[in-house]
């Protein structure tokens, strides 16, 4: 049985995009148990690493009280916060 040269082709090019990682974001989290834990099974930790997983993203919780977890995604240290009231941006716009 003979393979096509069009389906090997598309094998070694789109053979690496398939294993490559998924790209990473990192929000800062202050909830506690049962939302999120250190084992991560809590409800937003399993509800936000499928949601992040489907779109194509890794999602990393960072454990931080709400006050700095706020400056950090404000200054960029972190990417954002995984829950926050509405109306933050007013105060905090990055």
């Amino acid at each position: 049985m003979s393979r096509s040269p069009l389906l090997w082709l598309m094998f070694i090019v789109c053979g690496p995009l398939w294993a490559a990682p998924l790209p990473e974001l990192v929000l800062n989290d202050a909830n506690g148990p049962p939302f999120t834990n250190a084992q991560q099974t809590g409800f937003l930790d399993r509800v936000g690493q499928e949601a992040f997983r489907r779109a194509g993203l890794r999602l990393r919780l960072v454990q931080l009280p709400a006050g700095r977890g706020l400056k950090n995604a404000n200054e960029g240290i972190e990417d954002g916060d995984l829950t926050r009231i509405a109306g933050i941006e007013k105060t905090h716009p990055n």
